[in-house]
């Protein structure tokens, strides 16, 4: 992740990292809130195009794509555990309707989230063994 920033210095670029990785703690903890660029950028302490440029280099993905894995992970988790409806889920992830949080759990996961109990047994059941039941715990 270190290397990924295109920085001569080695202090510069674990000033970077940490500038960046101090946005991620903020996204971490804030994920269910509406977070803009901006905001992000500040809490780094770094330009937009900076901050923005240099998170997706040392995490692969944008800003935005990172709150939506956020949210997503979040919303699987309410639903197979906690069992909240769509509905409920969708807006305490942070999404503005259940639709948008639909589309983006499909694109996500491969199924929609009203099918969650479902897909987990379907998977079961096409591949049984005992190793499934060890990589379904640990899914949940």
């Amino acid at each position: 992740e270190l290397n990924s920033t295109k920085s001569v210095k080695l202090t510069t670029k674990k000033d970077l990292y940490r500038r960046i990785l101090l946005s991620k703690e903020y996204i971490d903890a804030h994920f269910r809130n509406e977070i803009s660029v901006l905001t992000l950028a500040n809490v780094s302490k770094l330009s937009e195009y900076h901050f923005y440029r240099n998170f997706k280099l040392i995490y692969g993905i944008s800003p935005l794509q990172y709150i939506i894995r956020k949210r997503l992970l979040f919303g699987l988790e309410l639903i197979k555990i906690h069992k909240t409806t769509v509905t409920e889920t969708a807006l305490l992830c942070g999404f503005s309707d259940v639709f948008s949080f639909s589309k983006a759990f499909r694109k996500h996961f491969g199924y929609p989230p009203s099918l969650t109990d479902k897909a987990i047994w379907f998977f079961l059941r096409a591949f049984p063994g005992p190793g499934n039941t060890i990589f379904i715990s640990t899914w949940l």
